[in-house]
């Protein structure tokens, strides 16, 4: 059998047992609420009576379903084809209509050459050695390819838009058109975008959401946003402008939202404005990699903190104690890559966070004199963060340190001298993209692509500066691609991922995706058609005889 034919293999099916997670457990008024929301238009506004009870989300690994006592929402085509019964309390919309301005910003052409896809055989074969990539237009032809596909905020729109760079190096594509600008965004593994605009309103999948107002009929705003690592469900912040810690005042909307595939939303979690007590989310937001949790930044009375929010059963757990891990003891703080810890930094150090009994460790000492950042531990263990030296201003450099290492170690000559560094490795922890902003306050940056080998090279000459860099799926739905086998190997095409296989690919096939990704066996698969009308499944890489992945599937312009 070919090295690019996969074995078959039966369809793992995914459980997640569901247990309530030990901690210091917030105070809430009820369990979850459940509300029904149209996807377009407002996000109405509603209240849950005392006597109702919610049961948790059903599972985070697929869509959400309805129960007896719930609605599900109408579809965006008809949105008032379902009326909501007596006995559900009757959403209120906002005083205000959702009203786009006259006109958008202008789009503005990136300054670079367009791209040629390769030239058709007229077999649906592509001929090889026809057509042109960005990167060697641009003086930057020794880099072979980014990791994954990379989405970013540019401006060369006007106002920050999300733009991606697919992995076949074709020009920069513009994917948003808010004439207010993105402030936050997130991609789903399908490629499905979500972003909030700078105005505090949020779109999903190019359907427009406005925010509920309030009681007292200020309208709130999305500050933070971001898709589940399986897909299904998007977790969001909703907050009143300008409330603090300890102010006191009812705001019942407030704090930590989901929204599924079906249109329901789901309070997760509320924010507390009074007291000592008091708790505001504000995020960032971060999955814990099965899917089951999200770590959500959050102000309070005493400083920062960061809340571990289980979706499941509703749990709301402090990333924080008096004794040994007070608020405000770290400035940042996710996810470790296996999902087992929270790797936090702050203080002049890094600390490794048991998630149930709060025990730490430290993994980067204060004796190193550094002022560590966003850190992270890849899959390989390695702890990675940016820093500049403690009590200098010198520049930024991305700092790597393994277990048992005596000092961390820069990997990266120094970039910035009174910005920020911001950082994104790849799945490996092998590659990174960099960006370099001159001023805390500079909306963008100048972009670096660190190598395998350490090499750094200088991105701005294909993307100009950018911001907020992530990886997205290699191919979304309706692209076209290339079935690339590098020689006379053809790949296999299978009437269900890890199932049988009914069809050959020859290298060079031109292809159109139908839908995925779908994990299966370590391996991700999508659903793809061929100009001769066969439609099955392939996946977009394998992985050759010296153990390194290979590109099977190549997105065209």
């Amino acid at each position: 059998m070919s090295r690019f034919a996969v074995k078959s293999a039966g369809l793992t099916v995914i459980i997640i047992a569901l247990a309530a997670l030990t901690g210091c457990t917030l105070s809430q008024d009820s369990a979850p609420r459940v509300i029904t929301a149209t996807p377009a238009l407002l996000l109405a506004t509603a209240t849950v009576a005392p006597s109702e009870t919610v049961g948790p989300v059903a599972s985070p690994t697929a869509p959400p379903t309805n129960t007896p006592t719930e609605t599900a929402s109408p579809t965006p085509s008809d949105p008032t084809a379902t009326p909501l019964p007596a006995s559900t309390p009757t959403p209120e919309q906002s005083p205000t209509p959702f009203l786009l301005p006259p006109t958008l910003a202008p789009t503005r052409t990136p300054s670079i050459p367009p791209t040629v896809p390769p030239l058709d055989d007229g077999s649906g074969r592509a001929i090889a050695g026809t057509g042109r990539d960005l990167f060697a237009m641009t003086g930057l032809d020794d880099i072979d390819a980014l990791p994954e596909t990379l989405y970013y905020l540019g401006g060369d729109a006007g106002a920050p838009q999300v733009w991606r760079l697919q992995w076949g190096l074709t020009a920069p594509e513009q994917l948003s058109y808010t004439p207010w600008g993105v402030a936050a965004y997130s991609v789903a593994p399908d490629g499905t975008l979500a972003y909030v605009a700078n105005n505090g309103e949020m779109t999903i999948g190019g359907l427009p959401v406005v925010p509920p107002a309030g009681p007292d009929g200020v309208r709130l705003t999305f500050q933070a946003l971001a898709w589940s690592p399986l897909g299904g469900w998007l977790a969001y912040v909703l907050q009143t402008p300008g409330i603090e810690p300890g102010a006191g005042g009812d705001f019942p909307l407030d704090g930590v939202w989901l929204r599924g595939t079906d249109g329901r939303s789901v309070h997760l979690a509320r924010s507390s404005t009074g007291g000592a007590d008091a708790v505001i989310y504000t995020g960032p937001l971060y999955w814990r990699p099965d899917g089951t949790e999200i770590l959500v930044g959050a102000r309070t009375a005493r400083g920062l903190g960061a809340v571990r929010v289980n979706i499941t059963a509703g749990e709301i757990i402090p990333v924080w104690n008096e004794a040994t891990l007070p608020p405000g003891s770290y400035a940042d703080a996710r996810w470790s890559a296996d999902g087992s810890a929270i790797i936090a930094a702050g203080d002049g150090q890094v600390l490794r966070i048991e998630p149930d009994t709060l025990s730490t460790q430290v993994l980067v000492e204060p004796d190193a004199a550094l002022e560590p950042r966003l850190a992270q531990q890849l899959p390989n263990g390695i702890v990675t963060f940016t820093a500049q030296p403690a009590g200098a201003a010198e520049t930024w450099r991305l700092y790597v340190s393994a277990a048992g290492q005596a000092d961390p170690v820069p990997v990266t000559e120094p970039l910035v001298d009174e910005g920020w560094l911001e950082y994104l490795w790849d799945g490996q922890g092998e590659e990174a993209v960099l960006v370099a902003y001159a001023s805390p306050d500079d909306p963008y940056g100048t972009p670096y692509y660190l190598d395998a080998t350490g090499a750094l090279r200088d991105l701005s000459p294909a993307l100009g500066e950018i911001a907020a860099p992530s990886w997205g799926p290699v191919v979304i739905r309706t692209d076209t691609a290339l079935i690339v086998t590098g020689g006379e190997q053809p790949l296999n095409m299978y009437a269900a991922p890890g199932g049988a296989a009914f069809a050959t690919l020859p290298n060079g096939t031109l292809v159109t995706v139908l839908g995925g990704p779908r994990v299966v066996d370590g391996l991700r698969w999508w659903q793809v058609r061929t100009a001769g009308g066969d439609s099955g499944w392939v996946t977009e890489a394998v992985t050759d005889e010296r153990g390194r992945r290979v590109r099977t599937l190549i997105p065209l312009p």
